[in-house]
Parts: C-alpha cells; sequence; structure tokens
C-alpha cells in the first residue's frame, strides 16, 4: 500500500472510531425496510442515496 493511501485508509479507520461509540447499530431488517442511519445534516450533505428498486 503506497504511503499516501495508507494515510488516508487510518485517517478514515480514527475518523470510524471516534463515531463508533455514539452510534447505535440497527438491524438488518430495519435497512432492508428503507431505513437510514444518517443524520440529518449528512442526509442533507448526500442527498437521495436510494437505489431504485425493480420489483417485478
Amino acid at each position: 500500500m503506497t504511503s499516501a493511501i495508507r494515510r488516508i485508509t487510518e485517517a478514515n479507520r480514527a475518523s470510524w472510531n471516534a463515531i463508533a461509540p455514539v452510534r447505535q447499530g440497527e438491524p438488518a431488517e430495519f435497512f432492508e425496510n428503507g431505513g437510514l442511519a444518517l443524520e440529518g445534516f449528512e442526509r442533507e450533505l448526500t442527498g437521495d442515496v436510494r437505489a431504485p428498486v425493480d420489483r417485478c
């Protein structure tokens, strides 16, 4: 792994480790039923990230 990728990966890991204690886990069914675990400000930043579902 290059040093740049290693630095980015470590920064990402540190960020996830920082928020992990304050984020509650959700069961898979929550997400299967369309649930989102994003905070309001995160939803504003990302916009609609849901993929269309083709239900035959």
